[in-house]
Formats: C-alpha cells, structure tokens, sequence
C-alpha cells in the first residue's frame, strides 16, 4: 500500500492495486484460527489509517536497480549518463615491449589479427564499413617539466590520454588529481605495478580506500602493509595454508554452511542470509 502511494505520488505508472495484492495473499494462506474475510478486512482498514511509508522510504535506488537488470536500453542510457558527468582521463605506461614478451597469449593474439582487413564482414555477405570515423583522445607524453590540463579545459572533448615513463605513476595522477580530475583509469599493462605503486598511496590519516574485491588476501605487499582490511560481514573464516599473501600470512576463505568452529569466528550469524538476498539482486 505505502510503496503504491509512493510510486504514484512520485510520478510511476502503475499497473493493478495494492487491496487486489492483499486480498490474493490471504486467500493462499490456510484459513483457521480466525482468519476469514472479516479479519482481512480489519486488518485493511487498520493499516490504511494515517500515512504509510515504504520500508525502504525512498525506492529511486531500487527502481534503478530492477531496470539496469531488465532494460538494456536504459542500463546504456544510464551508463552514459555517468560517463557525461564522470569523465576521466587514461594513463599508461609508455614502454611495454618487455611485458608484452612474457605474456604467450599476447603472441597469439597478435599472429592472429596480423594482416587483417580494415573493414569487418558479417557472415558470408558484404563487407561492412564503419558508419562514422572514429575520433582518438589527444595523447600526451608525460614530462615533468610540461604541465598536464586541467579538467576545464576538456568540459567538451574527450579526456587524454596521458602516458608516461616507469617510476612517473604517483607525480601524475597526484597532478591530476590537484588539477580537478576526480577518476584517472590506468590502463597500463599488466605487470607494470599499478597495484604495488597503488598501495604506497597510503597515508596516516585514513583518508585513502583501496578497493578489491580480494581484499582479504591482497596480491602485493605494499597494499597488506599499508593498508588495513575492514572486514565485512561473515560467519565465519578458514585459514588456507596452502596459500600465502605476500608477507607469509594463510589466505583467508569463508567457512563452509554448518562449519560450527571456523578459525576466526562469526560476525553476524545473519550473514548467509544477507548473501541470499544479496545474489537475488536486492542491493544494499
């Protein structure tokens, strides 16, 4: 009832009503005890009294949510939306050549698309030629006696490219940052350090997050020892000493379902519970 008011006076369409919804519920409950059509009608009265808010009070973020899951064409709106109001600029590092020699699967990736045509062939029919020609950000080479633009500068353009040398990754995005960029994505190859030269962004104050999604177990030894992990809800941890992060501590795993003795005990016995709801989209 308090979601349809909600939705109505926010300016949704809505499809059927709240009382139809009530009255379904009731009959698919076993009848006894007193439970009849009577009751279901005192029971409407009463919380039609005075003014019902949803549960959630404000429902934006779950209405957001259901149509980022089931309509495409909004999810791409949306994301482009953010793009507009979130534009950032894209660093690498300059040399890669050494990197790109360990990796066997760059090799063959590289031996496969040699020689292609520019253009693209859908199926056995025609070739396909792009529709519109594709516009590259400005690149710019890193210098430290050169100064990088500020964010006002690019209010109507693309975001840079800026790359750099190795060593210069803290002098630029720490400019960037002081010249008004709120992202920088660096898009340096992997094994060039991002997350070591990352974890020695750490200061006293706290006022610096390293977000990953492994963050139990962190893969570089300046983020385990400048950082400290804030757990998160659990029932419990196992230690896997099979593995070791890179200051010699056992992994940490979450405990099986019914494990009533996990090496580090749990924070929240609700804690599956939260995961349930969680793997069935509900956010938050």
């Amino acid at each position: 009832m308090a979601a349809d008011d909600w939705l109505i006076g926010n300016g949704y369409i809505v499809e059927g009503n709240p009382y139809d919804l009530f009255i379904n519920y009731c009959y698919a409950c076993a009848p006894g005890g007193g439970w009849n059509p009577r009751e279901w009608e005192t029971i409407w009265r009463s919380a039609s009294r005075g003014n019902p808010a949803p549960a959630r009070r404000d429902l934006t973020k779950f209405i957001h949510w259901y149509r980022w899951s089931h309509d495409e064409d909004y999810k791409q709106a949306a994301i482009a939306t953010w793009k507009n109001k979130n534009s950032y600029p894209t660093v690498e590092i300059e040399k890669v050549d050494s990197a790109r020699a360990q990796s066997e699967f760059i090799n063959w990736l590289e031996s496969k698309v040699k020689g292609l045509s520019k253009h693209f062939q859908k199926g056995f029919g025609q070739y396909l030629k792009l529709s519109k020609p594709v516009t590259l950000p400005k690149t710019i080479k890193y210098d430290d006696s050169s100064p990088l633009p500020n964010k006002s500068d690019y209010e109507s353009q693309q975001p840079p490219r800026i790359k750099f040398s190795q060593g210069q990754r803290h002098q630029v995005i720490t400019q960037l940052r002081a010249l008004g960029w709120q992202f920088v994505l660096d898009r340096s190859f992997m094994g060039l350090g991002k997350s070591h030269d990352m974890g020695q962004f750490a200061n006293s104050e706290g006022q610096m997050w390293f977000l990953d999604l492994n963050h139990r177990n962190p893969s570089v030894e300046t983020v385990e020892n400048n950082f400290d992990d804030l757990a998160v809800r659990h029932n419990g941890l196992n230690q896997d000493s099979l593995r070791k992060t890179p200051m010699g501590k056992p992994h940490l795993n979450w405990a099986s379902d019914g494990d009533e003795n996990p090496d580090i005990k749990s924070l929240c016995h609700n804690a599956h519970l939260f995961l349930k709801l969680q793997n069935k989209g509900y956010p938050n």
